[in-house]
């Protein structure tokens, strides 16, 4: 993060975290990878919620955003101040993802030490989730 901001937030895309009890108990791997990746792609749709924000947005996904649909997004909103964290595995289950990921975990840290307010929202609030809030107000 460069520099000071009076208010960050923190966007975290955990679909399949939200339904994990599902997936996880899917026996055919390869349905499970295949619904894990179904959630995955839907994840671009969500950055069009931080389209008005005037403020920093970090959003955290577990799937690499492509510099075409970027720059798209960015040429329909030049004033965003939006930021693509992604986890460098994704299990289907983020906030373990992003716990176990360093660089992701120091930019959520350094945003949370260099603002005013940093507001942390979701898809779906989780048992995971709370566990990587604790993990975060730790550091």
């Amino acid at each position: 993060m460069n520099g000071f901001s009076h208010h960050t937030s923190v966007y975290i895309f955990n679909m399949s975290e939200d339904v994990w009890p599902f997936i996880s108990a899917m026996s055919d791997m390869s349905a499970r990878s295949a619904e894990i990746l179904e959630n995955v792609y839907l994840g671009d749709l969500r950055m069009f919620q931080f389209a008005d924000e005037d403020t920093l947005v970090l959003y955290v996904t577990p799937h690499t955003v492509s510099d075409a649909f970027l720059s798209y997004y960015k040429s329909l909103f030049p004033q965003s101040k939006l930021t693509v964290l992604t986890t460098g595995q994704h299990s289907g289950v983020i906030s373990n993802d992003i716990s176990n990921d360093a660089s992701v975990m120091n930019a959520l840290v350094e945003a949370a030490n260099s603002t005013k307010k940093l507001t942390m929202t979701s898809y779906a609030v989780t048992p995971q989730l709370y566990t990587l809030i604790r993990a975060l107000r730790d550091k």
